[in-house]
């Protein structure tokens, strides 16, 4: 048996087609999460000085692309045959020259070197996403299987998928107009190995310690463990949190406590009330639309379309326009009060997660994009965002689906 491992720092970035090859092709394999504080000393022991590296049976490959190329022709998706594999690589290559292009605006974003973000996204960004995903384009206008090579998923509709999916997620107007490129990504984050994980429970405490700057111990229970596990919790479910050995469950109780003792619960009595009233509508709004989240996840069986259209969309629009009452009220871009608390959050992190999946349900309320944005761009906020593990449990062996479990 071949063991994989993959070295990598805590991001998605470069390693993440290689994640989703794995994922993709139901295959295990480790991985080695290289902190920025151990680089330094690891550096001179890679390739060519740099990650991510995968070992196969305990011997290096540098460079995702060759990576990827490699995962690829192991399992299947590097194309049928010579020619649609040479048309592969070709596509993955004008990406990287596109990525080339924008690495100014790119390395300024995520603040690795400094520059003014909004110069270089009109003057190197937005001019050269709109060059080469209009070649793009035109490859998925030739093809009518809705890939960009043959009848069958490649390597290259992982990678640009996954592109076009971390571009929604910040900046929606630049994809707007490529129809295709937005089809495409939808069908392709469809797919049931490759469907990106909706927050879970526990990533609002996660979220309310990284916001509080705050060091914690994130406990992740793989699938086999957990009946086990299970009967030792107080109601038979996760998240928990464990402060000096003492166990707390329920999400929502978890994230009341942790806001309270960092602060963002609200300034007074009055203001905390609204922050529950709006976290106990959101989790009435969660009741409400699970039957839909349940079929499209996997966890049931069902109609999703059907469901998308008779439950999520009319439960959708009833429970984010109370949600719009009190961002008006506010008048501060906040959901109560002037400052931040845990119900924003709670529900930027949800308008996340429904902006990658689906950014025209927030057509209707365009100052949730803006509620999102603003929450987001909190400094301790954006770096977890940036920097948190990323998991692609095989077959949704997960723990923490979208509920309680």
């Amino acid at each position: 048996m071949v063991h994989y491992k993959l070295i990598y720092f805590p991001l998605r970035a470069r390693a993440e087609i290689a994640r989703q090859i794995f994922a993709y092709a139901g295959k295990d394999y480790n991985e080695e999460t290289i902190t920025f504080e151990k680089w330094p000393a690891l550096k001179n022991s890679t390739p060519f000085g740099q990650l991510p590296v995968l070992e196969v049976d305990g011997k290096p490959l540098g460079q995702s692309y060759a990576i990827a190329r490699y995962l690829a022709k192991e399992f299947g998706i590097a194309g049928k045959n010579e020619i649609e594999e040479a048309e592969v690589d070709a596509i993955a290559d004008q990406f990287k020259d596109y990525l080339n292009d924008v690495v100014p605006y790119l390395t300024a974003l995520s603040g690795l070197k400094p520059g003014d973000v909004n110069q270089l996204r009109t003057d190197v960004f937005v001019p050269n996403f709109k060059k080469h995903f209009a070649f793009f384009e035109n490859i998925l206008s030739s093809n009518s299987s809705g890939f960009f090579v043959g009848n069958d998923l490649t390597w290259v509709d992982l990678l640009i998928s996954q592109h076009v999916q971390d571009v929604l997620e910040k900046d929606l107007a630049v994809v707007e107009e490529f129809k295709k490129i937005l089809a495409h990504r939808k069908k392709i984050q469809s797919l049931d190995r490759i469907k990106q994980h909706i927050a879970r429970p526990g990533e609002i405490a996660r979220q309310i310690l990284a916001y509080a700057g705050q060091d914690f111990e994130d406990n992740r229970i793989p699938k086999e463990e957990w009946p086990a596990i299970k009967p030792t919790t107080p109601f038979g479910q996760l998240p928990l949190l464990e402060v000096d050995g003492k166990v707390l469950a329920q999400s929502h109780a978890i994230a009341r406590y942790l806001a309270r003792q960092f602060g963002i619960n609200g300034k007074c009595a009055w203001e905390e009330a609204q922050v529950n009233s709006v976290a106990d509508q959101f989790k009435d709004y969660l009741n409400e639309v699970r039957p839909y989240f349940m079929v499209k996840m996997g966890f049931a069986e069902g109609d999703a379309d059907a469901l998308a259209k008779d439950v999520f969309v009319p439960g959708f629009k009833k429970h984010y326009g109370f949600f719009a009452n009190f961002l008006k009220s506010s008048g501060s871009g906040y959901l109560v009060g002037d400052s931040l608390t845990f119900v924003d959050l709670l529900i930027a992190q949800h308008t996340s997660d429904l902006l990658a999946a689906n950014p025209a349900l927030l057509d209707e309320f365009p100052q949730f994009k803006a509620h999102q944005e603003k929450v987001h761009s909190n400094a301790n906020i954006k770096k977890w965002l940036e920097t948190r593990p990323i998991y692609y449990p095989k077959n949704h062996d997960t723990i923490e689906v979208f509920y309680e479990s």
